[in-house]
């Protein structure tokens, strides 16, 4: 193992170096640092030293709003609840650019060659299912749609 660099007190973008915490599984020296806007990180020195890791995730927090808030559809819909259908962590219908296939939560897997039919909640994908036909798909997925939909919402 090489001599260890210190970095106390070294600033890497948002991130100020305040003290060393130990080796990580890989041997790398771990390092405790205190972001611009306060919240405290435990990172890699080598992140640090190649600008892997900038920030506590503020940082991408900020770019992710101002790209959102970027696009004129966005700033129009904001408080607008009828315009963003999602309910206890189930969306519920969302149109995409980039569905090929019409039918939201259903598109086409080239590698198998099946209709992939498609429903997430709260982050976790309740149905994940191939199917040879199309219209198999969909009636699968519409019917996911309406078990998983709130009552209050139909």
């Amino acid at each position: 193992m090489g001599k260890r660099i210190d970095l106390t007190g070294n600033r890497y973008s948002r991130l100020m170096v305040v003290s060393f915490v130990g080796n990580s599984k890989n041997g790398n020296a771990r390092w405790l640092c205190e972001c611009d806007c306060g919240r405290f990180i435990e990172t890699d020195g080598y992140r640090l030293r190649t600008d892997r890791v900038r920030s506590c995730g503020c940082l991408r927090r900020e770019k992710s709003r101002d790209r959102l808030l970027g696009f004129a559809a966005t700033k129009q819909n904001i408080g607008v609840a009828d315009n963003l259908p999602i309910h206890n962590g189930t969306v519920l219908r969302l149109t995409d650019k980039n569905n090929q296939s019409g039918v939201i939560g259903v598109s086409w897997d080239k590698q198998s060659q099946k209709w992939v039919a498609r429903l997430m909640v709260r982050g976790k994908y309740v149905i994940n299912r191939k199917f040879h036909n199309f219209n198999q798909a969909v009636s699968f997925r519409h019917q996911a749609e309406l078990q998983f939909r709130d009552p209050l919402l139909r």
